[in-house]
């Protein structure tokens, strides 16, 4: 087989990857190509979007027909500058607007001195340390959108909406000296910076987002290098080294361990600029080589490697699987001697790519691409031929799907099954590229499926996501079993949360789509509530259930295992020939004296909403209200959807300084909750912001994902206590245990120091009291202010110890106190985290 049939099979693999996932419109010279005041000779460095679309563009050299008036020595005098251009989509320049009675110019001017004399700051101005050898270097732009433009050895952050200087970092080679840099790299998930040197031997160094230097990723780099890239987490580096003729990769377990090089990719890459896809997460787009031909790579053994890559073409290479999935294209005119494809960026949306070249002797250095995809639809498809032959559904029922898109109700989003096939599907092109879709398939009347919820991220072009019901694919012979079911609701009626007068006793789950069953006191035993339920199921098949009572209490205590929070039992061969079964719960929420509360508990909840955000609400929007919903009266769980009329069934949390809050106005809301006696001590609950105003996005179940709820576990003798909550923030809170140590009698009062201390999150403090006394132990902060108390309640005579849980607070001093009829006394614990 020749050669030349190889190469066209090759690029055919391309072009045919390529056009199965998307292909790409030309839309020309960018802003154009009579602009060439704008331009030197076509070289731009470094270009970047940012998240309103502006186009950023660097050029190489000092633009000299561009000047700024600054102070010498001997006067003021004009000067060259560099030049830093940012257009709108249209191609014109952006006016940036007055900021505390500042405008930024366009293009931004940036003043190159030696004396020391500082330029003007307040215009996003930096001084430079050289006059001669400050060339732009290339521009990303960071996890906030902010664009960071290196510039030589220095690399300066500028506020994209203002374009006014944010921060500043000198890049230092191994010796400590300067030189010039790569284009910049960033970790989205955490917005740590790296920087790199095109020289080879120099340090690949990592920057947080105040760009101050966290650490030595790589000691020294290999190959020459115009650009790489990192993970989003910032522990995977993918380092081109043009000259390798390669891209070498890099991994870390985390960010505490060390990189180690763990492969090679993209053989044959002569890489100069990359980006990763917004749509596709997994692709990095890269320029394959220039002017600098592609191909070539040999393996260490010496044994070369065929490729067929072409010049002034980017590829997107996946790099979970090593393939190409599409490419992008350089317009004539292609001068390969001359052209070094420098840059390339996209849209927030990944629609729009603009790429850019750096070469002499012509006016085009951009050009832009738009990404010409098939309209945005998700098909839905449901198998429910199991559950027709199971004789749980039948062909005249409704399937919907339900979920975070439509709120978790209503009917809108229905499935049909015009030819009979028992496949429900619904094509809809409500969704945008890019939404997390999180939902479940619920059938007629008020049928769910009882597995866990179903997800699928929306791409460009047709999404299908296929089913069966409960993944349940095979049919298997069933029969309907009787199920005896009881529960004992003595100690939720002694708690005066259960009223059997008022409230309803019911079982829910996978048998009925955990619909109500109801429940009747039996006639021996008011307090035990029973139903013979029918079960349809097979052999070896697991039936899901819990007991609820109206108006809205589910048992939520680990039931029928360490990781099993609901009830079930698994259908033997026994029950399935004998057709019945029993299960007699001892308690609701399998209670006893040692998994309820033995007293009264008075709970200060306080749910920080600094720095947080509403889901589904534009970003930045301000708390008005805090509301809380919970599994546990007297809290209660909002019906599907969480609407505004439910607002009666939510607790509000105040920033006013009443109901326990300690600043008013301090956007931290606090109330305090009694939780009776005889009451649960696991407590599942969120949080909902504004509820029920327009600035909550249109969602009151808007602090977190669908399902993801806080956690408090009390003790059984929790008298009162402060739970620190952030918004948004997903957590378990374990309040504290006091035990009493040994039969002897103290002789004083007396409190210990902690131990551990330091401590990292746990640490016991003992105490004594010499009679019986009334005992309160409580944490306090530097500030005075109390963040948790441990003991608040009667004690006898002897030496006890707490354990205190300071998961959920911040590294730092706390003090702990001790009152004990006419005792008191104060130490200091340091948690360092």
């Amino acid at each position: 087989m020749n050669k030349n049939f190889l190469r066209m099979a090759f690029l055919l693999v391309f072009i045919l990857a390529g056009n199965a996932f998307s292909q790409w419109t030309a839309k020309g010279s960018f802003p154009d190509t009579t602009n060439d005041a704008l331009w030197q000779s076509g070289n731009v460095h470094g270009l970047a979007v940012d998240p309103d679309g502006k186009i950023w563009a660097q050029n190489y050299y000092a633009l000299t027909r561009d000047s700024m008036l600054v102070p010498t020595a001997t006067g003021n005098v004009y000067k060259a500058v560099r030049a830093l251009y940012v257009y709108n989509p249209d191609g014109s320049l952006y006016d940036f607007p007055t900021t505390n009675g500042v405008k930024q110019q366009n293009p931004i001017k940036v003043y190159i001195d030696n004396s020391g004399i500082t330029g003007d700051t307040l215009g996003g101005v930096y001084p430079w340390a050289s006059a001669n050898l400050n060339t732009g270097r290339g521009m990303r732009a960071d996890k906030d959108g902010n664009i960071v433009a290196a510039y030589f050895n220095i690399l300066y952050k500028f506020d994209y909406k203002t374009g006014l200087g944010l921060g500043r970092a000198t890049h230092l080679t191994a010796t400590g000296g300067a030189a010039s840099l790569t284009a910049p790299a960033f970790a989205t998930n955490t917005n740590h910076m790296f920087s790199a040197t095109v020289a080879p031997g120099n340090p690949v160094r990592e920057y947080d987002a105040n760009m101050s230097e966290v650490a030595i990723s790589i000691p020294a780099s290999v190959g020459f290098s115009r650009a790489f890239e990192v993970s989003p987490d910032g522990n995977t580096i993918y380092w081109a080294g043009y000259t390798n003729k390669a891209i070498y990769v890099y991994h870390r377990a985390d960010e505490f361990s060390s990189f180690d090089s763990v492969g090679v990719i993209a053989k044959g890459f002569h890489m100069e600029s990359c980006a990763w896809d917004p749509i596709h997460p997994s692709w990095l787009w890269m320029s394959a080589g220039g002017s600098d031909e592609p191909n070539g790579y040999t393996e260490p053994d010496l044994t070369p490697v065929n490729t067929y890559y072409r010049r002034m073409v980017w590829y997107a290479w996946d790099v979970t699987d090593n393939t190409i999935k599409d490419s992008l294209e350089w317009l004539t005119p292609v001068d390969v001697m001359n052209q070094k494809p420098r840059g390339i960026a996209f849209t927030a949306d990944g629609n729009t790519a603009y790429v850019s070249v750096f070469g002499w002797g012509y006016k085009d250095a951009i050009q832009k691409f738009t990404r010409a995809t098939a309209p945005t639809t998700v098909e839905f498809k449901c198998n429910m031929s199991v559950q027709m032959k199971r004789g749980t559904f039948k062909a005249t029922d409704s399937v919907w799907v339900r979920g975070n898109f439509n709120d978790w109700a209503g009917k809108a989003t229905q499935l049909t099954d015009p030819d009979g096939d028992s496949v429900y599907t619904g094509v809809f092109s409500t969704f945008t590229t890019g939404q997390s879709l999180v939902f479940k398939y619920v059938h007629s009347p008020d049928v769910w499926e009882s597995t866990g919820n179903r997800t699928l991220t929306v791409a460009a072009g047709a999404n299908v996501t296929s089913a069966c019901w409960e993944d349940v694919c095979v049919y298997v012979p069933v029969k309907t079993i009787k199920v005896a079911f009881s529960v004992n609701m003595e100690l939720e009626r002694l708690s005066g949360l259960f009223n059997p007068a008022s409230n309803n006793v019911s079982v829910r789950g996978s048998f009925n789509g955990w619909g109500e069953t109801a429940m009747t006191p039996s006639a021996t035993n008011a307090d035990l509530y029973e139903v013979v339920a029918d079960v349809i199921a097979s052999v070896d098949e697991k039936v899901s259930f819990k007991f609820f009572y109206s108006p809205g209490t589910w048992e939520v205590n680990n039931l029928d295992g360490p990781s099993q929070n609901d009830r079930f039992f698994i259908v033997d061969q026994a029950t399935f020939d004998a057709g019945t079964k029993e299960y007699a719960a001892v308690g609701f929420n399998n209670g006893s004296l040692e998994t309820v509360l033995n007293q009264d508990a008075y709970i200060t909840f306080t749910c920080n909403t600094n720095n947080a955000s509403i889901v589904n609400a534009p970003q930045g929007t301000a708390f008005t209200t805090v509301h809380m919903a919970g599994g546990n009266s007297p809290l209660q769980w909002p019906g599907g959807g969480w609407p505004d009329a439910d607002i009666t069934k939510v607790i509000q949390l105040y920033d006013d300084g009443t109901h326990k809050d300690a600043v008013a106005g301090d956007k931290i809301f606090t109330t305090e909750i009694k939780f009776p006696q005889y009451a649960t001590l696991n407590v599942v609950y969120k949080y909902g912001a504004n509820w029920g105003l327009p600035t909550n996005g249109g969602a009151n179940d808007n602090e977190a994902g669908v399902g993801a709820d806080k956690t408090l576990k009390m003790h059984k003798l929790t008298a009162q206590a402060v739970v620190v909550d952030t918004f948004g923030v997903v957590h378990t809170t374990v309040l504290t245990k006091v035990e009493k140590e040994g039969n002897e009698i103290p002789t004083v009062f007396a409190l210990s120091q902690n131990y551990p201390n330091p401590f990292n999150p746990e640490t016991n403090i003992r105490f004594s009291v010499p009679q019986e006394s009334f005992v309160t132990v409580k944490v306090f902060n530097t500030l005075g202010e109390e963040v948790m108390t441990l003991v608040n309640e009667e004690k006898t005579a002897g030496t006890y110890n707490v354990s205190f849980n300071a998961k959920n607070l911040t590294s730092g001093i706390y003090f702990y106190t001790i009152k004990a009829n006419d005792f008191t006394s104060t130490k200091k614990m340091i948690l360092m985290k």
